[in-house]
């Protein structure tokens, strides 16, 4: 999963370059608490391929993120650790739907004794 991460974040800082004429070189990225290590890392990633981009991360849970969303933080990505949080984002079009991607998934898994 991890190795899809970097792959997901640069192509999300591409689609802003490309339709933003008036491109900053900085993105801010929201993220859920539970993707700090990956985030991170997708950081280092992202600003050794883009050299000229600041890439500054805030993490919480979920539903905080959200409201600062909603309270008008400036977010350029938002990765929420839920379908639910994104749900309400793209319902209250606080998100461009077309934006959206699911870029991890997780299975429950029982381990037993042989």
């Amino acid at each position: 999963m991890l190795n899809l991460l970097p792959t997901v974040l640069i192509v999300c800082v591409t689609i802003l370059m490309s339709i933003s004429s008036a491109f900053s070189g900085e993105i801010t990225v929201s993220a859920a608490a539970s993707l700090t290590n990956a985030f991170t890392e997708l950081k280092q990633a992202v600003e050794q391929k883009f050299p000229d981009m600041e890439v500054s991360l805030n993490f919480a849970a979920s539903t905080p993120l959200l409201q600062q969303i909603r309270a008008g933080a400036p977010v350029d990505v938002f990765a929420t650790a839920d379908q639910e949080t994104m749900d309400h984002a793209q319902e209250e079009l606080l998100i461009v739907p077309e934006s959206r991607v699911n870029f991890a998934a997780n299975s429950l898994v029982a381990i037993v004794p042989v």
